[in-house]
């Protein structure tokens, strides 16, 4: 028993990517107030946010609307008590964050 000789193959190729887009959402240009909210919470962004999603902390989606407006007021007085994460939605991108219901 001994090494044998080996059949092999050799690849060299070239691999050009395109940069890639990257969506900015400014989260220095947002503001949310209240947190915690107890009935109304207010979003505030520099552009217009196209769609607010907000899902409760298991995922269940509780609320879903598509707006034109850069500031937004959401009814949470319905919400029961506990930690959702609100989805905003925007040209520029998407960001995502956590709010606190009283």
């Amino acid at each position: 028993m001994g090494i044998e000789p080996g059949y092999g193959q050799a690849l060299d190729f070239t691999l050009n990517l395109a940069p890639l887009s990257v969506d900015e959402f400014e989260q220095n240009a947002l503001a949310v107030y209240p947190n915690p909210a107890k009935a109304v919470l207010n979003i505030d962004y520099k552009s217009a946010l196209t769609a607010v999603k907000i899902d409760n902390i298991v995922g269940q989606e509780v609320l879903h609307r598509a707006t034109t407006s850069s500031q937004v007021k959401l009814d949470v007085s319905e919400f029961t008590s506990g930690i959702y994460i609100v989805k905003l939605f925007a040209e520029e991108g998407q960001h995502s964050f956590r709010v606190v219901k009283d």
